[in-house]
């Protein structure tokens, strides 16, 4: 048995245990799990009993990942120092007995720290200006009016005259921008990094800007490394755009939608790079065309993931029922909403309210009845959905999906495994388009450069990508990344080709 663990503020102050383990033999049983703090000082005590032991059940996801049945929280001290730790020992078992034990300790201070831009702004992150327009750049704003629910500080992204937020909403970027912001490198526990934001620029269609921002990892060596948020982009920046991210994927929005002064946010979650070596950097760079603007990126949180099962986005699934994953804890959670729209550029109009039922770990699901007959239009009208969610820094909303108001699903088109890969001639692949919808496959080298586009119809099809660019000429040996838009999220796959 292998396992992994991390533990998640939540709203109340309590951390989470967030805890999964992994069969490495034969299968197993009626797991359960037991923790104690062992440490002096212990740091804190266990929620349930203010005690220094947890023990819990163990329940097998459907990912194949074991998950305590119950959440399992930490309160820590009020006087913790620099290099407070706590170490735990975990000892699973079964009806058997002793299976595997293990102690591991916990810095509570330094963990992620590279990722605290509220501790140490600027000193550890570093702002260029690859083109010379400083007129672009990035801010922290920790002062009325503020841009979050529980009133923390944002980095923002946007002209350098606005150093604070006291024009908000009416501030805006310069045109012609081109700015990055890089952190400190990272630890090596952190798995993927959680990043809740805003943005808004200037669109050309439904998923098309001129301008807008990506991620990229850096490593050591300086060298950057394409980063692809795990539900994908939603969209890119226009090929015609004088922006230096012209052609490339990247984050893109039009005006934010204010509840007062906070936007409504939006989650996505970035994996380590599987390959290359640490310690890596995170980079957000945001590009601008030369005509028009808007306000730019905001970001009000920045989470460093310890374990793979964190790595879950904010992603619901019609199958009757709304249900959606939530990656934060699920203890006081308050109500939620759904929202739909017939068409991208509609107005998002309520159709629930309330609280979600728990279903299993971080999993909620929200009855279909009461939206589907809150859908207008024909039987086959095709509506888009999403989940609001509440979170200290304020209301966040999922991706969208689709559904109709009979009850049937528009589904999401499906991209399968890339095969063979690595490949040396060809690669070849699985598209499934939902009727109604058409797909558009961009395929992007491992700095984020397009190098291949095509629009498929709907239904299913084998495709066979040769290699080749949109200009004819063969790609060289490296990564590349399919990207499918269609129905629900984006998709996105990874292949690597030798010559």
């Amino acid at each position: 048995l292998s396992f992994a663990y991390t533990f998640l503020e939540s709203a109340a102050g309590p951390h989470e245990l967030e805890l999964q383990a992994w069969e490495t033999g034969q299968p197993l049983g009626n797991l359960r799990c037991e923790v104690r703090a062992i440490s002096t000082p212990a740091n804190g005590v266990f929620v349930a009993d203010g005690g220094l032991r947890a023990d819990f059940a163990m329940e097998m996801s459907p990912s194949g990942a074991w998950l305590p049945d119950a959440e399992i929280s930490w309160l820590l001290d009020d006087d913790l120092t620099e290099d407070s730790q706590t170490s735990f020992h975990f000892v699973f078992y079964d009806e058997n007995g002793v299976i595997f034990p293990e102690t591991r300790t916990w810095a509570w201070t330094t963990t992620g720290a590279g990722l605290n831009f509220r501790q140490n702004w600027p000193e550890a992150w570093t702002i260029e200006h690859p083109t010379g327009n400083v007129e672009t750049t990035w801010h922290l704003w920790d002062a009325a009016p503020w841009l979050t629910a529980d009133l923390r500080p944002v980095l923002a992204c946007t002209g350098a005259s606005f150093a604070g937020a006291n024009a908000w909403p009416q501030v805006h970027y310069e045109n012609q921008a081109h700015t990055t912001l890089t952190s400190e490198p990272l630890g090596a526990e952190v798995s993927a990094v959680r990043l809740t934001h805003a943005i808004e620029v200037e669109m050309l269609t439904g998923t098309i800007a001129m301008d807008g921002g990506l991620v990229v990892w850096v490593g050591p060596d300086g060298e950057e490394v394409a980063a692809t948020p795990l539900a994908g982009y939603d969209g890119s920046v226009a090929e015609k755009s004088f922006s230096l991210l012209h052609g490339r994927q990247a984050f893109v929005s039009p005006a934010l939608i204010l509840a007062g002064d906070v936007p409504q946010w939006r989650t996505d979650t970035f994996e380590i790079p599987a390959a290359g070596t640490g310690p890596w950097r995170l980079r957000f760079v945001f590009g601008a065309n030369s005509l028009w603007r808007a306000r730019g990126w905001f970001i009000a949180d920045i989470e460093p993931v310890l374990a793979p099962a964190n790595a879950v986005g904010f992603v619901p699934q019609w199958n009757g029922n709304l249900t959606f994953s939530w990656p934060w804890p699920t203890a006081g959670l308050q109500s939620f909403q759904a929202e739909s729209r017939i068409d991208a550029e509609g107005v998002w109009r309520r159709v629930w309210e309330g609280q979600p039922v728990l279903i299993g770990n971080r999993q909620l699901s929200i009855s279909g009845g009461p939206i589907l007959a809150a859908l207008s239009g024909t039987g086959r009208q095709r509506h888009q959905i999403r989940v609001l969610g509440q979170r200290p820094t304020g209301q966040v909303a999922s991706r969208h999906i689709v559904v109709y108001p009979d009850g049937g699903s528009g589904g999401s088109a499906v991209l399968s495994q890339p095969w063979p890969n690595p490949a040396t001639a060809e690669v070849r692949f699985l598209l499934d388009i939902p009727r109604g919808s058409q797909g558009l496959l961009r395929i992007y080298d491992l700095r984020g450069r397009l190098v291949f586009t095509h629009k498929y119809p709907a239904g299913q099809q084998l495709v066979v990508w040769d290699g080749r660019s949109d200009e004819g000429f063969r790609v060289a040996s490296g990564t590349y990344y399919l990207r499918l838009e269609g129905s629900g999220p984006v998709l996105t796959r990874k292949v690597v080709l030798i010559h």
